[in-house]
């Protein structure tokens, strides 16, 4: 959900049985939705009263952003609503089999939606490539300067939580685009001071810990971790969760009752208020969460624990290049997911012997089983690239 947000990136989600997949309010400028997944629905892309921009896709090179809708249990528009404009968006979408293809935009209501099938195929990649849509100096100054300059606004109740996730936010931009410390502006700077001096704090060590985590130190990870002394909540239930999962990992032992219910009374919280450290211990729990607005206490929860009730085996220890997967039952029939400790889909497909893991980068990922829609298997791995 994105409301007044002026650069609203939305990159390999998955969202799966809610009424709305995304939904956006007033002017959300600059949003880019790319390499989504958007599964059984009421409304895919719910627009209200909403900006998004003129144009979803890229329209010099004629290129979809690869957003995909599996309808096959719905006929609901995938995008509805209404613009702010009152003008339909320009929509370019890959449609190589009709337009009930899933990569396509329709059926959609066409006072929303102004599709442009068959565009070029998009060649981006959720693992490897990394996102961003500021190219000049006033996209920066506009969508970033504010928090440089700590004049942002944020909801009453709630200033110092949202505050810092949009500090947190900006530094990541940042540090996975650096050319955008220095675009040559009179603010360049402002830019760097303000980034130099996040890197040695709280949220660049905690930027740090997840950098290593995805190349396989998790000794460093811990270090890392027990040099953080948490100055609000947001920091120490990241401590407490990754914490517990890397003294999980390193000890190679099962999460005990009392590790459990740690990570569900953060689990329960809401992202905005609780931080980023909110999804990883869903991920750990494969706990899935509808979180109501802010102010409510509301939770739609599809919690059920998962039986590993097949014999599977996941080998090499570590993996590198492919996993094996290794049993008695007949598989034949199963899907399978793969997912990074963030909760972030990976890869998926149908149950095979051997799954390629080309492009994946080191680090522990969780690896599902599923049968008619229902997980019947959970085991997680470690990949460490030679």
């Amino acid at each position: 959900e994105s409301d007044n947000c002026l650069i609203p990136a939305f990159y390999c989600n998955r969202t799966y049985k809610i009424s709305y997949g995304m939904y956006f309010h007033n002017d959300d400028e600059f949003a880019r939705l790319q390499k989504n997944e958007i599964k059984q629905y009421e409304i895919g892309i719910q627009l209200d009263n909403a900006n998004i921009g003129n144009v979803q896709g890229d329209d010099v090179t004629q290129t979809g952003y690869g957003n995909e809708w599996d309808d096959s249990e719905t006929s609901e528009n995938r995008v509805d609503g209404q613009t702010m404009s009152l003008n339909p968006i320009d929509w370019y979408f890959h449609n190589s089999s009709g337009y009930l293809n899933i990569e396509s935009a329709l059926p959609a209501n066409n006072l929303v939606v102004k599709p442009f099938p068959n565009s070029n195929d998009i060649s981006w990649d959720c693992q490897t490539d990394v996102p961003t849509h500021i190219t000049s100096s006033v996209q920066r100054n506009k969508v970033l300067g504010d928090v440089i300059g700590d004049s942002a606004s944020y909801t009453t109740g709630h200033e110092t939580e949202q505050s810092y996730l949009r500090k947190t936010s900006t530094y990541g931009i940042l540090s996975a685009n650096p050319s955008l410390l220095n675009i040559n502006d009179e603010n360049d700077e402002s830019f760097q001071s303000w980034f130099t001096t996040k890197t040695s704090s709280n949220i660049g060590k905690i930027a740090n810990v997840d950098r290593l985590i995805c190349f396989g130190d998790f000794i460093g990870a811990q270090s890392t971790i027990n040099t953080i002394e948490s100055t609000n909540d947001q920091e120490e239930n990241y401590k407490v969760v990754y914490g517990i999962y890397l003294h999980h990992h390193l000890s190679d032992s099962a999460y005990s009752s009392t590790d459990s219910s740690t990570l569900y009374t953060v689990a329960i919280l809401n992202p905005l208020i609780g931080g980023n450290a909110v999804y990883a211990a869903r991920n750990i729990l494969f706990l899935e969460i509808e979180d109501a607005p802010l102010g409510s206490n509301e939770r739609k929860a599809n919690y059920q624990p998962i039986i590993n009730t097949i014999d599977l085996k996941v080998y090499p220890v570590p993996a590198n290049e492919n996993i094996s997967l290794l049993s008695n039952d007949d598989l034949s029939n199963y899907l399978y997911e793969i997912k990074d400790i963030s909760g972030r889909l990976i890869l998926k497909g149908k149950f095979t012997h051997e799954i390629d893991l080309l492009g994946i980068e080191s680090g522990i990922y969780f690896i599902q089983l599923i049968k008619d829609n229902s997980a019947s298997f959970q085991t997680k791995f470690t990949v460490i690239k030679k």
